[in-house]
This record gives structure tokens, sequence and C-alpha cells, in this order.
């Protein structure tokens, strides 16, 4: 068994004998590099609204690391007990969006990392965009969350969301190519989201996920995704920690060595789709499938469904309402596996490609 990249600290939470004042949400919309990490900025510790609730709506286009600050990715660090988003998709202005993750990007130039989050306290959460092209030298190429080693107190015990976002073409140096996202005894989330072409020399090359509360990783495609690794190989998806590890509806497909490996003893599997894994058995494991999902255009970056894949609407479970556009899964019935909706109807007589 592999020794976890990071062991977080061991954290005693103070009991509040009192209800805490209500925040404030303060809605900031940015639409470029500086306006961005202005806004976060204003969001971490000493920021102007570092105990406030914040909504941070990217306007659409491209936001390059280095630029906001030389040669550094994108920055958050909050030890207060407030919510961040960062909310891709709008249009100027920031009162109207579209839910494409391809319209809004934060891109790395194959430099820097693409963007670091500390959230001690609180809540993080991030939807709708791309995180690309990230080079790092730590956690997470393209996005790391709650990476750090150094912490002492209260640390990384904060609500994690990731949602309908693409990685692609980050690489690290380290561990976990395109995501790490971590907390203690709060609840990781990734859904909807895409992983593919990232990259990781030591090893897992997509997605890293750990916790001490609950990790959920539901309705994702994770595909191509490598390592230099030369013992127990992982492309694809690594969750460890002490938490429950929930991994439903997902397409791990044609990574380096395992598509999905697990370092706990409380892994709990169901309506994957996966060339293999390996670490700690699951606690639970149903209707795994190792079937070529038939995308339609992999190669030219099209990992949708094709009509003919044996992977639509195979799974009863409906655990997120929406795929990676923002589409809607059937509402009964089967629903297909991965991070897009291609069938309309419950029985799969409609597809739309």
């Amino acid at each position: 068994m592999r020794v976890l990249h990071v062991l977080l600290a061991a954290v005693v939470s103070a009991l509040l004998l009192a209800p805490l004042p209500a925040r404030a949400l303060v809605v900031i919309c940015a639409a470029d590099e500086i306006a961005l990490q202005d806004a976060l900025d204003a969001a971490s510790d000493n920021g102007v609204h570092q105990g406030d609730d914040m909504e941070i709506r990217l306007v659409t286009g491209s936001y390059i690391t280095g630029i906001a600050h030389l040669n550094q990715e994108f920055f958050l660090m909050s030890s207060h007990a407030n919510a961040v988003s960062v909310l891709g998709g709008y249009a100027a202005g920031c009162q109207t969006r579209s839910a494409n993750p391809g319209l809004t990007v934060l891109d790395g130039g194959n430099f820097t990392p693409v963007f670091t989050v500390i959230k001690h306290l609180g809540a993080f959460a991030i939807e709708d965009l791309t995180i690309q092209r990230g080079h790092g030298a730590f956690l997470g190429g393209g996005l790391g969350i709650n990476g750090g080693a150094h912490c002492t107190g209260t640390c990384y015990e904060a609500d994690v969301r990731v949602s309908r976002v693409v990685f692609q073409g980050n690489h690290t140096d380290f561990y976990c190519g395109g995501l790490y996202a971590g907390a203690a005894a709060h609840q990781v989330r990734v859904e909807s989201s895409l992983f593919v072409n990232n990259d990781a020399s030591l090893n897992d090359g997509g997605v890293c996920l750990y916790g001490t509360g609950n990790v959920q990783f539901f309705g994702n495609t994770v595909a191509d995704n490598s390592t230099q690794a030369t013992a127990d190989v992982t492309g694809g998806l690594y969750c460890s920690g002490t938490a429950s590890c929930q991994i439903y509806n997902n397409v791990l497909w044609s990574n380096d060595g395992a598509g999905l490996w697990l370092n706990t003893t409380s892994g709990f599997l169901a309506h994957n789709d996966f060339g293999n894994r390996g670490g700690d058995a699951p606690v639970s494991e149903i209707a795994s499938t190792h079937l070529n999902p038939h995308f339609i255009n992999a190669p030219v970056g099209n990992y949708r469904l094709a009509g003919d894949s044996p992977l639509l609407a195979i799974s009863p479970l409906v655990l997120t309402s929406t795929d990676l556009f923002d589409r809607p899964h059937p509402a009964r019935g089967g629903r297909d596996v991965g991070a897009y909706a291609e069938t309309i109807f419950a029985d799969g007589a409609e597809i739309v490609n």
C-alpha cells in the first residue's frame, strides 16, 4: 500500500458558544487576470472581504497565469469560515451566464500551476470553467486545493466542491497532474467534470482526492492521463484517507496503469467503467464494467459517448442533476455513465450526438 502523499494535520475544533453573525454575500465580476487575482486577494486573509461569503464571477475568455503576479499562479488563502465560489461562463457585466466550461479558461501556459487554494474553514467551490496547461512542482499541476503540509491549529476544515470543470493538459513534477483536493472532517465532492491528457512525474496523472470526512466522485470522465511512475502506476483517480470514498457513475479509461487506486479501507464503488484498479479492496462494488466506452473522437478531444456506447443509460443512480454542460440527466430510469448526458429518455430511445 502506498503512503499518503500529504499527512493533513490532526484538528480539534473549539465549540462555538454563541452563533456567528450573519455574513454578507459579496459578488465580484472579473474580466481579466488582475481583476481575478484582486478578487481572490479580497477573499484571502487580510483582504477587505476576508470574512464575507464571496462569489467571484468570471467573464468568458482566457485568464493567463503570471500576469497578476509575475510567474505565479492564481492563489487563494483563507482561514475564515466564509464560503468562496469561483464561477465561469458570464457575459460582460456578469448578469447572464452560459454553462459551457470551454468558454472560461484558466491557463498556466505550461509554465506555472494554474490555481492554488488553501481554505482552512468554511467552503470553496469552483464550477463551469477549464483549467489547462498548468506546470507545477507540488500536488495538483492544474488545481491544488488544501495540498500544503505545513499547518498548525485548524487546518483544511472546509467543504470542497468541483463541478463542471475541464482539466486538460496539466503537468506536475510531483503527484496529481490535474487536480488535488483534500479536506479534514469535511466533504470533498467532484462532479460532472472531465480530466484528460494530464500528467504527473511521480504518480497519479489525473486526479487525487484525500479526506477524513466524506469524499464523493460522481459522474466524471477520466481518460488518457499519464505518469512516469514505475510502481503502483495510476494514471486515473487516486482516492485516500480515512473518509469513505464514494465513487459512482464514472468513466476511467485509457489511463496509464490503474484507472482507479484506493488507498482506503472505506471505498464504495458503483456503476463505474474502468480498465483496472489497484490498492485496497472496496467495501462494496456494484455493477463495475470494463468496456470500451466508445468516445466519439478522443484524439481531437471529444470524450462524449457515441450512439453505440455500452455505457448509455445503464446506471440507476441519479446523483448529479446535470452533466458537464449543465444538460439534465433523466429524472428516473437509467442515466449515462461519465461526465456527459447523451440519453434524453430513460429508456435510451433517443441519443444526442
